[in-house]
């Protein structure tokens, strides 16, 4: 995965109710937008972005573009992607949330293998101070050396915020995606950030209900940066067992018992693999100091 952030970019889907103002973000922070795909016949310009109605015209007109962000609506999202992989594009952040899940996996199945997709329903891509790609809120990040890599957008805020009041700073912060089929995976995304050389430390957030999975990824996946994982959820008991009737008469209370978690041989392997686990958010930043990573510059 070679993605150069500061490449020019389009919008599919521009013209959608919102995108406007995310655009308007993008562009502030210095995203290069040079065009635009109208999903509805409007006018050919949307602050200062010329519209157009089909990528491969926007190619024809401006030259080579690698990125594409998609804000289409969820049941226009295949056809979307597949026009942009057919007119060369390379890298696509799928914003949309909610698309079939049928559809993603004909995506998947169709793409060239030097595709690269992102979400569906991804905030998108920061590096502070560099480039914003999606809905990600640049203000809440600084620029540093801790990479942030979650399924979670609003946990990655804490985190960033956690992060934030001991100055330590994210290099890059990338959200995969809260659908059920996601386009690209945890480990293509370990290895870009062990790649990236304004990476010290990569930050992981990730639910409890894929802990197995993850642990699988993590398995698979040789890194040598030092990594902390924060699993949401992971001191939620899996069962309740109720106690019996007599057990309540006899205590005048019904109270519940949790059942064994399943999940403590996974977080032993982890942890015997090296990977940090924090318990809250309000740890990553003692654990990172620890790394020794360095703090924003």
């Amino acid at each position: 995965m070679n993605w150069i952030l500061q490449e020019p970019i389009i919008i599919q889907g521009i013209t959608e109710p919102g995108v406007a103002n995310y655009v308007a973000k993008m562009r502030a922070y210095g995203t290069k937008i040079v065009a635009g795909v109208a999903t509805r016949k409007q006018e050919t310009v949307i602050k200062d972005i010329p519209l157009y109605h089909l990528v491969e015209d926007i190619i024809k007109e401006l030259g080579e573009v690698k990125t594409s962000l998609i804000f289409v609506a969820p049941d226009q999202v295949l056809d979307a992607a597949r026009e942009a992989i057919a007119a060369g594009l390379h890298y696509l952040i799928i914003v949309t949330t909610g698309v079939p899940p049928l559809d993603m996996i004909r995506l998947l199945q169709e793409k060239p293998k030097d595709t690269l997709i992102l979400g569906s329903g991804s905030s998108g891509i920061l590096v502070p101070k560099k480039a914003c790609l999606g809905i990600v809120q640049p203000e809440y990040f600084m620029l540093g050396s801790v990479a942030l890599i979650s399924d979670s957008e609003f946990l990655t805020y804490e985190v960033a915020w956690e992060l934030n009041n001991q100055e330590i700073g994210q290099s890059i912060v990338v959200d995969l995606g809260n659908d059920p089929i996601l386009g690209s995976n945890l480990p293509e995304w370990l290895t870009f950030c062990d790649q990236d050389s304004e990476t010290e430390a990569i930050v992981l957030i990730q639910q409890v209900k894929d802990i197995e999975k993850f642990a699988v990824d993590l398995a698979k996946t040789k890194i040598s940066k030092p990594i902390v994982t924060y699993i949401v959820g992971l001191q939620t008991p899996q069962e309740r067992v109720l106690q019996n009737a007599t057990n309540i008469v006899d205590s005048y209370i019904s109270t519940s018992i949790p059942s064994q978690n399943s999940h403590k041989k996974i977080i032993s392997s982890l942890k015997k693999a090296g990977i940090k686990i924090a318990q809250t958010p309000a740890e990553i930043p003692t654990i990172i100091s620890n790394i020794n990573c360095r703090k924003k510059r």
